[in-house]
């Protein structure tokens, strides 16, 4: 508003200066319905302020200091190794499991076909 204000004052200097008045008044509504319009939002950004902040605050008291992550102690090649011999463990208990339920079907699908 104040930019445009002042451009109008430096074109409209000497030329015509009843137009002047009326034009920033008129100009002032949708300057005006813009701030009228987000100041709920502003005022809400104001109230909730660091939210976020006091919320990890709640949380993190309510975990009992724990912070959130991987923060387990080991060094990345630990636990890299601990990461595959548990991904080992899986496969093997997925082939023992596939292995048990075939009993002969191909695929590990039992037919429901009657």
């Amino acid at each position: 508003m104040i930019a445009f204000s002042a451009t109008l004052a430096l074109v409209l200097e000497d030329k015509v200066t009843w137009i002047a008045a009326p034009l920033v008044v008129v100009m002032c509504v949708p300057v005006g319905l813009f701030v009228w319009l987000q100041y709920p939002l502003l005022i809400e950004l104001i109230e909730r302020g660091n939210q976020r902040e006091k919320d990890r605050e709640r949380a993190q008291a309510r975990n009992g200091g724990k912070a959130k992550g991987k923060d387990d102690g080991l060094t990345p090649e630990q636990r890299r190794e601990r990461d595959g011999k548990a991904l080992q463990e899986k496969a093997a208990k997925k082939a023992e499991k596939a292995a048990a339920g075939s009993g002969g079907d191909a695929g590990g699908k039992k037919s429901t076909k009657k």
